[in-house]
């Protein structure tokens, strides 16, 4: 009985430091850090005459993720960006110019199985809080370009209460100066871890 008892306190001793033993330590974890920069590569054109709400967009890492020396995604891993919101190019009678084509693009994440998803912003903190202090809606947006002397001034809420699901836009009058947003396969976008992810380091090999 007392041998038994005796094996019962060295268990309930014990217990913790079994448990201690068997949780990752510190050193078994790396940190993808804040505002590390994310090159993503366009796979396919794309153009707001065409382009659909809700619509995803395939882009492929440039360059290896890299934590701590580890690979946490390599390079040509898929990144997919929703669209939330179209403006079509539009023009009246005369060809005078009412707006330009422009896409505006969900938070990308990319994805890495059983860890976390790890999110990305175009922008890093410091220019997110600069944003936020002038009152900035959040969300990339892409204009097609604008040549002088017209001058397009866009609200992004009052346009984006306005877009839904748009019919691809009819091909307007020879000599209209009007322009759909274009981005061609292969163009580059730079984006931004938007918070530190800790990830746990065995799941990810070394950078050779």
């Amino acid at each position: 009985m007392k041998d038994r008892a005796l094996s019962l306190v060295v268990f309930i001793w014990l217990s913790p430091l079994l448990v201690a033993q068997g949780a990752a330590s510190p050193s078994h974890f790396v940190v993808l850090k804040q505002d590390t920069k994310v090159p993503l590569k366009l796979v396919n054109d794309l153009s707001s005459a065409t382009a659909s709400k809700g619509q995803k967009v395939q882009f492929t890492l440039v360059d290896d993720l890299v934590a701590n020396d580890r690979v946490v995604a390599s390079k040509g891993s898929e990144v997919d960006i929703q669209i939330t919101h179209v403006g079509r190019a539009r023009w009246n009678n005369t060809c005078t110019v009412i707006e330009d084509g422009w896409i505006q693009f969900g938070q990308p994440t990319i994805r890495l199985g059983l860890e976390a998803p790890i999110p990305l912003d175009e922008e890093t903190k410091q220019v997110r809080a600069s944003d936020d202090s002038r009152g900035f809606p959040w969300g990339l947006v892409l204009f097609a370009p604008v040549e002088a002397p017209i001058i397009a001034v866009l609200s992004i809420k009052g346009a984006a209460e306005n877009v839904g699901h748009h019919p691809p836009s009819p091909s307007p009058p020879a000599g209209c100066p009007v322009k759909e947003f274009e981005m061609k396969q292969g163009a580059i976008s730079d984006y931004y871890v938007k918070h530190d992810v800790k990830l746990l380091a065995e799941r990810f090999a070394l950078r050779q």
